[in-house]
């Protein structure tokens, strides 16, 4: 997934796949026919597109700090952040390694959501400041709708299903109480699985009763969520079965190179010696040796 680059931030590349366009439009419909003219009924066809159009922008850039949290804990504990890709489901921040502690993994997982959560706050505040202090309503009602969708992100980050940020707080957990990586990635991944299988039926039974588009949309989260689960489970065990065989190539190569020997040959006229250091040699690791295991970008 490559996408357009919008520029770079603290060395990270952004991108924009086109497929983010999808659920900005449906954002910005969402708030230009429902919410604001709820909120501001006065407000004319073009005023409600230009205010959407805006509180896009700052979901948008709500995203964008939100990616950027987990960037930058995983850079501040040395693990290199390649790029952060925005796509019809979200964000993606990618990376070469994987979490090397539980720690590592808390860490990271939760600076996202913790993010989320201060800008929530922060427009809440100032939703409450303004209509305290009779702001523009404009300015008020902005502030309490990017503060909403803040919380909302959040909170749904926090599901406990791997690979969502919730659901990397449970393999933390798990990888924590059992000392096993791999343990902790099948139950988390498991219980992904599950909590998308139940957002699939929520979204389902909120398609056929109310909301038919909203629904529908949460369907294609959980299957999303689902697929995503169970390949990052593969990717795990394909990742430790690369470990294993790196290990494996690094001691055969070792053991195939011997202590250098001195070896004497007779030199000038006295038939006198002179010590030669001999290296022995074996066969470097190559691509193709562990090609199909994992590839890790540059």
């Amino acid at each position: 997934m490559s996408g357009f680059r919008l520029g770079r931030i603290f060395g990270i590349d952004v991108r924009v796949h086109g497929s983010w366009f999808i659920i900005a439009l449906l954002v910005m419909w969402t708030l230009a026919a429902g919410a604001i003219p709820m909120s501001f009924p006065a407000l004319g066809m073009a005023g409600r597109l230009v205010m959407a159009a805006v509180l896009t922008l700052l979901f948008f850039l709500s995203l964008l700090a939100h990616e950027l949290a987990h960037s930058v804990v995983a850079m501040a504990r040395g693990i290199p952040v390649h790029r952060i890709t925005f796509f019809l489901f979200g964000g993606m921040a990618q990376t070469s390694t994987d979490s090397r502690t539980p720690g590592e993994e808390f860490a990271i997982a939760i600076a996202g959501p913790l993010m989320s959560f201060f800008l929530a706050a922060l427009g809440l505040a100032l939703w409450w400041a303004g209509a305290a202090r009779e702001w523009p309503p404009l300015l008020v009602g902005g502030a309490m709708y990017v503060g909403g969708l803040n919380l909302v992100l959040g909170t749904f980050n926090l599901i406990p299903g791997f690979p969502m940020d919730g659901g990397r707080v449970l393999r933390a957990a798990i990888w924590k109480a059992t000392g096993s990586v791999t343990r902790a990635t099948r139950w988390a991944s498991r219980v992904g699985e599950v909590m998308a299988v139940l957002l699939m039926g929520f979204g389902l039974f909120q398609a056929l009763t109310s909301d038919l588009m909203g629904g529908l949309w949460l369907v294609f989260i959980g299957l999303f969520i689902r697929n995503a689960a169970r390949m990052s489970y593969r990717q795990h065990l394909v990742s430790r079965l690369h470990d294993v065989a790196q290990r494996s190539w690094e001691a055969r190569y070792h053991r195939a190179a011997p202590p250098a020997q001195p070896s004497r040959r007779p030199t000038g006229p006295g038939g006198t010696a002179a010590p030669v250091e001999e290296l022995g040699t074996a066969a470097p690791l190559t691509g193709r040796d562990v090609t199909g295991l994992r590839s890790h970008e540059a």
